[in-house]
């Protein structure tokens, strides 16, 4: 069901905004997340268990390792 996808999309990894689902017709119908606000999308998928998966995927931040470091320093 497409609300209940919808409601399991993390925000938009380049801008922060709301992701949505949308699909087109091409033999079989194929269905894509993408972000209402700047328009990323995933690759289109024909089962809706992997849209949702491939939207959250994240690359891990190069920043969290150092980010922690810090926090650690500054509460010692």
């Amino acid at each position: 069901m497409p609300d209940d996808l919808v409601s399991r999309l993390l925000p938009c990894a380049h801008c922060g905004g709301r992701g949505a689902v949308g699909s087109y017709d091409d033999d079989w119908v194929k269905r894509f997340a993408y972000c209402m606000d700047c328009g990323v999308r995933t690759n289109p998928y024909d089962r809706d268990e992997f849209i949702a998966s491939a939207w959250n995927r994240r690359a891990p931040d190069p920043r969290a390792d150092r980010i922690g470091a810090l926090e650690r320093a500054l509460s010692a």
